[in-house]
């Protein structure tokens, strides 16, 4: 329940006139009294009223309302005590289970009801781990920790999802990958140089670091063999020395691929 305190200072103020000698001369002295001060505790919803007796508050600060918000046990989530309109049409997906996905909170990050309500948040440095994703949808969520609330599940924003840089390809990983690909034949067994030569040709892509193994497989097979990415007429089969080169950009690998030495 939230409170509000008010800090009342009682004042009394005495006057107190001493008169000199017969005549109509006056000399007042004034001397402030000041009384205990106490502090009146307010609880909202409840009608009686008690006195503590405390130090000297601020009564410009604690006449304002401040919404407390309350905080789920462990103090990993909070939740605000007013929220607002749905902003999410959670509601219109499916959940299916999925192998626990850990979440290690850098910043605050946002939760939502199952209705598309901000709700609260988990708190940076905190760690909650989902169990279900909205199908199709960029959705995951949990079971809400919390009880007292009238939220079974608590909703998480793909976006909103700090990476898991061990989660990401590594740009060893898809040069790996590409030059196994390469090398998957039976003829003109290939060479591997261990930097471009100035005569060599080369076609170049990117592969989305979030991609899994089979995602970022089938593009390189497109690109070895020119199906469907503009890499001209290069088909990896009819060469046979190559310098492949991969390297980390932010979210993606770029990748280079020098070849030469046309197959007969």
């Amino acid at each position: 329940m939230r409170k509000k305190a008010l800090a009342v200072t009682l004042i009394a103020s005495l006057l107190a006139a001493s008169l000199t000698g017969c005549g109509t001369e006056v000399k007042a002295t004034d001397q402030e009294v000041i009384m205990d001060e106490e502090t009146i505790v307010v609880s909202e919803g409840d009608s009686s009223i008690s006195l503590e007796e405390g130090d000297s508050t601020d009564t410009e600060s604690t006449n304002d309302i401040v919404a407390e918000d309350v905080v789920a046990a462990g103090g990993d989530i909070v939740f605000y005590d007013k929220v607002g309109d749905s902003e999410y049409g959670i509601s219109a997906f499916s959940f299916e289970s999925i192998e626990e996905k850990v979440v290690n909170a850098v910043d605050d990050i946002s939760v939502y009801s199952e209705e598309g309500i901000k709700v609260g948040f988990v708190k940076g440095g905190a760690t909650v781990i989902l169990t279900e994703h909205g199908i199709n949808s960029r959705w995951y969520r949990f079971e809400n920790p919390m009880d007292g609330t009238s939220y079974n599940y608590l909703c998480m924003l793909d976006d909103d999802i700090p990476i898991d840089e061990s989660e990401l390809l590594t740009s060893d990983e898809v040069r790996e990958w590409i030059i196994e690909s390469i090398s998957n034949r039976d003829f003109a067994i290939p060479t591997f140089l261990d930097g471009p030569d100035s005569d060599m040709q080369y076609v170049e892509f990117s592969i989305d670091r979030q991609e899994n193994y089979g995602g970022a497989g089938w593009k390189i097979d497109q690109v070895l063999f020119s199906h469907g990415f503009d890499v001209g007429d290069f088909t990896s089969s009819d060469y046979s020395t190559f310098y492949v080169e991969c390297t980390k950009n932010d979210m993606n690998i770029d990748c280079k691929i020098y070849y030469k030495d046309f197959v007969e």
